[in-house]
């Protein structure tokens, strides 16, 4: 356990953000997993904080820039923007299985058949592997990784029309 998580943990419980409880049973799964996962994700795929409170105690720790559309300030959005899909995405988390993935892009295919359209989102959602808030979380993410990449887009476009002018 980095000494970083264990002050991110003492600071979201001093913002009564997390309970001493959450913040300990968060940090004793992180000590189990294989690969080393930082707290704020933890907490997220727990359910126990938002990307955006993990924010806010980022920036209070002094680790955030305070701009969100900057990438390299959250590693949550440089997952993000790599990761593309909702699919990838719960993966990464380990908010649901492959299998679990699998079963639901399959009732997805099943009613597209009947010409109901319904999102993976939801359909993890309806069958108990997702929470409301994880799937809130996961495409506030994913909006906030385009956001990123558009106003990117937009940076080069600029040198490149910059460059050009001056050629």
């Amino acid at each position: 356990m980095a000494a970083g998580d264990d002050a991110f943990c003492r600071l979201a419980i001093s913002m009564g953000l997390i309970s001493e409880e959450d913040a300990a049973r968060a940090l004793a799964v992180q000590r189990q997993l294989e690969r080393r996962q930082g707290i704020g994700e933890l907490l997220i795929a727990r359910g126990l904080l938002s990307f955006d409170q993990v924010q806010s105690v980022q920036i209070a720790q002094g680790h955030g820039s305070g701009r969100s559309s900057e990438p390299s300030a959250d590693p949550l959005l440089e997952e993000a923007a790599r990761t593309r899909t909702l699919e990838q995405l719960v993966l990464l988390r380990g908010l649901a299985t492959e299998g679990e993935l699998e079963a639901c892009l399959f009732l997805q295919r099943q009613l597209a058949s009947r010409g109901e359209k319904v999102g993976l989102g939801e359909l993890l959602v309806r069958k108990g592997y997702l929470g409301q808030n994880d799937l809130d979380d996961l495409l506030q993410l994913q909006a906030r990784a385009e956001n990123v990449e558009d106003a990117a887009a937009r940076d080069v476009e600029v040198d490149v029309d910059e460059a050009g002018a001056e050629a």
